[in-house]
């Protein structure tokens, strides 16, 4: 089972009102165990936006406001990382059962799934701003 985010141009975000000022998206698709599923985006305005799909703690969709300096703090690991040089995919679908994780940062999007770079720094940095913000359920 792979599943995952297309880097492509023309993915669903790209027809939204807001997509131009979409800074930092974070895809983590299934696997066949107790992977953590969700999606994450922010916004350059602070706006951020959650939805916890299997194994989260936060379950459906959140928002919350994050600061500028949340955000610079991802923006800042993502420039140490040289994220903006890095291959759109880092793949092998002969390999099964890994989950991706689907990095979008300033405009540049990486599928990394596998054999691609070290981007634990990165994914650290997200969820340690997951984890800080003040997180309010969407009404159904």
């Amino acid at each position: 089972m792979i599943s995952h985010t297309s880097c492509s141009p023309t993915q669903e975000l790209a027809n939204t009102k807001d997509a131009q000022q979409l800074v930092v998206r974070l895809d983590r698709s299934p696997c066949f165990g107790p992977c953590p599923t969700y999606t994450f985006s922010l916004y350059a305005e602070g706006r951020a936006t959650y939805d916890g799909r299997r194994f989260t703690t936060l379950d459906g969709q959140h928002h919350a406001q994050a600061t500028p300096e949340q955000l610079d703090r991802i923006l800042a690991v993502a420039r140490a990382l040289q994220f903006s040089e890095l291959d759109s995919i880092y793949d092998d679908p002969r390999v099964m059962d890994l989950p991706a994780q689907t990095f979008t940062i300033e405009g540049h999007c990486v599928l990394n799934r596998y054999g691609g770079p070290d981007l634990s720094p990165l994914l650290d940095a997200i969820e340690s701003v997951v984890a800080e913000l003040n997180w309010r359920k969407l009404e159904e």
